[in-house]
């Protein structure tokens, strides 16, 4: 399907020796997968953020989490700045 990017972090300290932003660039990645806890909050955010750089973004729904009843608000938020999800 696509590449898995793990980050290598500084001996100890879990600060990355790059930036994911370098790490995507650096590897060509032009279209990102997004799911996770809170749809509604860092699902969203990490969605916004990758689209406004300039990447493809898909949200994964069935691999987001989050409150039933802001569903609807956050993908009408998706739709409106050409986030995609399934």
């Amino acid at each position: 399907m696509g590449a898995t990017i793990k980050a290598r972090f500084s001996g100890g300290t879990l600060r990355p020796l790059e930036s994911l932003e370098d790490i995507l660039a650096r590897e060509e990645i032009t279209h990102i997968t997004v799911g996770g806890y809170l749809l509604e909050g860092a699902v969203a955010n990490t969605a916004f953020d990758a689209n406004a750089l300039g990447y493809s973004v898909m949200v994964e729904l069935r691999s987001a989490a989050g409150h039933p009843e802001k569903q609807r608000e956050t993908l009408e938020r998706f739709d409106r700045a050409g986030v995609r999800y399934a």
